[in-house]
């Protein structure tokens, strides 16, 4: 057990207690100082957490009848890029290669994100934050050296890659406006091959968003958006 912190434990979580666990806090009223599983010792089991998450997203449209939108912005800011047991730590074996999951496991998990989107975010994206910012940090991940496929032999990459791509696609399409501009910000930091043709379909499909909007997704091709 790591010196100076609680030990917390995953391995049994009910969906209840994983909700509790990212939403039931005070809320700090800088998002980039939620930083309260600092002060935990983690344990986990990644297979639990990712069904976790899974059972989480399909049915997040109850979360607004459980917590204050303030806590649960909070919690969805932390979840992405957060403590131990985390997506990306589940993704991208963040904190432990050794905790790593089969990457048809990490391919479902990154799919069920799609389901947060339709079921909570298409309807009240919160506070917009977390909502907006939620690729910024999952994608983020995964660019580092790996734009364009320029890491063609690692096929598990290029798969992690294609499932982030196919689930932003169908959040593109989601009728609602902050859905689509999380997922061309996502698009902007992936750099996946066929983010061109994407976005080209995607404004041709909407010709009545307007001329910001345009701009904005044609620079998200070439990941020119912060």
């Amino acid at each position: 057990m790591t010196k100076d912190k609680k030990y917390y434990s995953l391995h049994n979580a009910t969906i209840d207690q994983f909700k509790n666990f990212y939403f039931d806090h005070i809320v700090h009223p800088n998002l980039y100082r939620q930083r309260w599983y600092r002060l935990l010792d983690i344990d986990y089991d990644p297979i639990t957490n990712a069904k976790l998450y899974m059972a989480l997203f399909k049915d997040s449209s109850q979360l607004l009848e459980e917590f204050p939108k303030e806590q649960l912005e909070a919690g969805f800011w932390t979840i992405p890029y957060g403590p131990r047991g985390s997506l990306i730590d589940l993704i991208y074996n963040h904190y432990a290669a050794d905790y790593n999951l089969l990457i048809n496991t990490k391919k479902q998990l990154i799919y069920s994100n799609y389901d947060l989107f339709a079921n909570l975010f298409q309807f009240d994206p919160l506070l917009k934050q977390a909502c907006y910012m939620w690729w910024d940090q999952l994608v983020f991940c995964y660019t580092p050296g790996l734009n364009r496929r320029l890491l063609d032999s690692d096929d598990e990459a290029n798969q992690i890659q294609d499932a982030l791509f196919e689930t932003l696609g169908r959040i593109l399409y989601l009728d609602s406006l902050d859905c689509k501009l999380s997922a061309l910000h996502g698009l902007n930091h992936l750099y996946h091959p066929n983010t061109e043709e994407l976005i080209f379909n995607f404004l041709d499909d909407h010709p009545d968003l307007g001329s910001d909007w345009e701009t904005y997704a044609l620079y998200c091709i070439d990941g020119k958006n912060l």
